[in-house]
């Protein structure tokens, strides 16, 4: 008998590597892909368009074809396919085909499918879906319960990169499930229509790409062609990193201190220290030695907490670092502050629910993903979070389900007051005077019209976007040829102006008030202090810190582990270019504190100088020819 040797399998793009380039996923509504082969058809122009194209992960909908012949085709390039459960007539709307990695079927409906497509660099869940495209509100609710479902399922499967693609014949806007998406960090990857119909005169965006921060971090662009050749829909191409991302600089704050376990238990450990050792910190409060004030000062604050039974060491010394990491998300302009706190309010339910079902008979010996989601729920708690009480009373399976109910129930009246608070900003903004003129503006602004080609979205990395911001801002703070700055004028002004007066001891009850006037959630400097640290404190404390205060001003100068500065770019544009971030410097927190303790005594001698007016804000009228000086 003679055996016919089977053809080798092809690899990558038509022989090529496993992984030649930056990898290609399309995204398009193909009408059919062709008949059945086995009754007599011919596989139409679909599939044919599908082969000429350049991708190595295509998702595909409406591709109406029976599953088994879909198989057969891609066996035959080497390739490997998944669809969704075939309809009544035996055919599948959705199919999602891989040439190159591995591709592993998730879940299967009839109008959805979920797959893991691993590659060299990483695994990726990939969600295939097709809505009704009836238009009415019962379809509508049906392709929100369809978004809503895989929305569920990929953030049940962690925080790695997932996308929800498909034509899901609705706007953005329009779904049900918007909101949740919104609050989870889910953006669709580009704004141009994708659908044109003889209904409409432009092209609607029905065709959508909502990736979470993981896939984002992947994206380097995304494109929408409508010369791809498949009818009423355009085809839309992501290029995504086929390596893992590579390392960038991450800054990566300082540690932060464990907070108090009783409200007075800091300053019990402090009233504790042995007398030597606080009289010892106070002679070196004494001299001129910043360096020596500073680690007695430090030394004390380490044995407080020891003695609160939160023991640290370091402090003297303590300053963040810029470490070489791989970044998660790449920095886009728009931001998601107003939702920050919503998503923690959702994810810490959305885990509290995956513990509750993964380890029913808690606290018994489990599996180490159960065990793993309940330590992460209780380490992401903030500092004197009154959930954190509710979860060291977590003894049994009962209570961890009360406990998933009141996090529910958080995460509901948040959900609530965010919407009420976007509210009432909205009307206060259209109530104001002020803005009288843009609202009238917006009003009456046509309306936003979207576009059939659009030039592809191009994110950078984090390490490319640090060099390009390097670079534009060196040519306007470093430039090659930079003028001679002219003092003369205000050396002038400065004649004829009194001598700054000797500063009184600065007192502890005014450094106090400053710590309890000031925020607790405004961003630490690079040395790591926090502000709610410092707020948590006793006076006692407090009393020292003043005396370490009164050192640096007799010696002129700070520690060397505050007097570094950290420069952070914060995007003020829509662009995502260099020139569209603003660098903010942030300060040592332990100098912040004492600038703004002697910020009154500094703007009294200003106001006796002339420079600043006394009393309320005078009206508008010319400055005084010092004011400048301020802002040196």
């Amino acid at each position: 008998m003679c055996t016919r040797a089977r053809p080798k399998r092809a690899r990558g793009r038509f022989g090529g590597a496993a992984v030649p380039g930056p990898l290609r996923l399309l995204s398009v509504n193909t009408t059919s892909l062709g008949c059945d082969a086995e009754v007599g058809g011919r596989i139409l122009a679909g599939w044919e368009t599908l082969l000429d194209l350049e991708w190595d992960l295509a998702v595909l909908q409406e591709a109406r074809i029976a599953p088994g012949v879909l198989a057969n085709l891609c066996r035959a390039r080497g390739w490997q396919c998944a669809t969704s459960l075939a309809d009544d007539a035996g055919k599948a709307l959705c199919a999602t085909i891989a040439k190159v990695g591995h591709l592993t079927a998730a879940f299967s409906s009839e109008r959805s499918q979920d797959c893991l497509w691993t590659t060299a660099g990483h695994t990726v869940r990939v969600a295939n879906l097709y809505g009704p495209s009836g238009g009415t509100d019962r379809e509508l609710l049906e392709t929100g319960v369809l978004t809503r479902e895989a929305l569920v399922r990929a953030e049940a499967g962690g925080a790695g990169p997932a996308l929800i693609a498909g034509d899901f014949n609705a706007l953005p806007q329009d779904l049900p499930c918007a909101f949740s998406l919104a609050t989870a960090g889910w953006r669709d990857l580009h704004s141009a229509g994708t659908c044109s119909a003889n209904t409409a005169a432009l092209p609607r965006r029905i065709d959508l790409l909502f990736a979470n921060a993981g896939f984002r971090g992947l994206v380097r662009s995304t494109e929408v062609s409508w010369e791809t050749g498949f009818p009423t829909h355009a085809a839309q191409v992501v290029t995504l990193d086929a390596a893992r991302p590579g390392l960038a600089p991450m800054w990566c704050p300082a540690t932060a201190l464990p907070p108090p376990a009783e409200e007075d238990s800091l300053a019990v450990a402090f009233a504790a220290i042995p007398p030597a050792a606080r009289e010892a910190a106070s002679t070196l409060m004494g001299g001129d030695d910043v360096e020596l004030a500073w680690a007695g000062f430090t030394g004390i604050v380490e044995t407080m907490y020891a003695l609160a039974g939160a023991p640290v060491s370091g402090l003297c010394h303590r300053q963040g670092q810029a470490k070489l990491q791989r970044p998660t998300a790449a920095l886009t302009p728009d931001g998601d502050t107003a939702n920050t706190l919503l998503r923690f309010y959702l994810r810490r339910w959305r885990r509290l629910r995956e513990v509750v079902r993964l380890w029913p008979d808690y606290p018994a010996v489990t599996t180490g993903f159960a065990s793993n989601a309940w330590r992460a729920i209780r380490n992401s708690e903030p500092r004197g979070s009154c959930f954190s009480g509710a979860l060291a009373l977590v003894l049994t399976s009962s209570d961890m389900q009360s406990c998933c109910a009141l996090a529910k129930a958080l995460y509901v009246e948040a959900s609530l007051r965010a919407r009420e608070f976007r509210r009432d900003r909205w009307h206060q903004w259209c109530c104001d005077q002020d803005q009288r003129g843009r609202l009238f503006k917006w009003v009456r602004s046509p309306a936003a019209t979207p576009v059939a080609i659009n030039t592809p979205l191009k994110i950078a990395t984090p390490s490319v976007q640090l060099q390009e911001a390097h670079a534009w801002w060196t040519r306007l703070w470093d430039p090659p040829t930079a003028c001679d700055p002219c003092t003369e004028h205000f050396g002038q002004c400065l004649a004829g102006l009194p001598r700054f007066p000797p500063m009184p001891p600065l007192c502890p009850r005014r450094v106090a008030d400053v710590l309890h006037a000031t925020p607790a959630a405004k961003a630490a400097g690079f040395d790591g202090w926090r502000y709610e640290e410092l707020k948590a404190w006793p006076p006692s404390l407090i009393a020292l810190l003043t005396q370490f205060y009164g050192v640096v001003e007799r010696a002129g100068v700070w520690p060397r582990s505050l007097s570094t500065a950290l420069v952070a770019l914060l995007p003020k544009g829509t662009t995502g270019l260099a020139e569209d971030y603003r660098p903010i410097m942030l300060l040592s927190t332990i100098y912040r504190v004492w600038a703004k303790s002697r910020g009154d005594f500094l703007q009294a001698h200003l106001r006796r100088c002339g420079i600043l007016a006394r009393g309320p804000a005078p009206p508008p009228q010319v400055p005084h020819p010092a004011l400048p000086l301020l802002h040196l």
